[in-house]
């Protein structure tokens, strides 16, 4: 196969993402292949219409397949138009939309902001990191709480080794996550992106 963006390596990398997506490594050779084809056009769309160029190695390629994945489970409706053969972009978005979708972003937002008022919370669009586009963008100060009074998020590991925090966020929190399909990725001290668990990288946060 030839492409525009994407080399030997880089399609490794991203047949092992699609191995990641739920459900995703039951889709047959001819659809995984068309979408190979059109992730490699997105990928040459943003190398030409994008100062700051994407590097083609593990993580900004794995999570810029997934921002790309979202697109089609959320209706086909990206593929539709970007397609140049209709009955093969129905058959992908039919298999594809067979396949668990994501949790729901809106929910997301309204619930941590219902549950933790003190934590900063906007949608994972306006942070800016290309291919982190669907989720929470999450922060808070000491004053952000878990019922049991002590912070979501703990920077400077104030309570590393106590049993309530994993790294720098609580148990709890992480718990609660989960529950409604969401996983934490750390950018820095003090500022995580929430992603859906299907769209977390292996290995967990980094």
């Amino acid at each position: 196969m030839n492409y525009k963006v994407l080399n030997e390596t880089s399609v490794t990398i991203i047949m092992g993402a699609i191995e990641r997506v739920g459900g995703l490594e039951t889709l047959d050779q001819e659809t995984i292949e068309y979408l190979l084809i059109k992730f490699d056009e997105y990928l040459n769309w943003i190398l030409s219409n994008d100062l700051h160029a994407l590097e083609l190695t593990y993580k900004p390629l794995t999570c810029a397949f997934f921002a790309f994945f979202y697109g089609f489970s959320c209706g086909g409706h990206y593929l539709n138009q970007i397609s140049e053969n209709e009955d093969i972009a129905d058959k992908a978005i039919k298999n594809i939309l067979t396949k668990k979708e994501p949790p729901s972003e809106e929910r997301l937002l309204s619930d941590l902001r219902r549950d933790f008022p003190k934590m900063y919370v906007r949608p994972l669009s306006e942070f800016g990191l290309k291919g982190f586009e669907y989720g929470a963008w999450v922060g808070g100060e000491s004053d952000c709480v878990m019922p049991d009074g002590l912070p979501v998020f703990d920077p400077i590991l104030t309570f590393a080794g106590n049993g309530t925090h994993d790294g720098t966020v609580h148990i709890g929190f992480i718990k609660w996550l989960e529950e409604r399909g969401w996983y934490y990725e750390m950018e820095d001290a003090g500022t995580y992106l929430i992603i859906p668990i299907a769209f977390a990288s292996a290995g967990g946060n980094t």
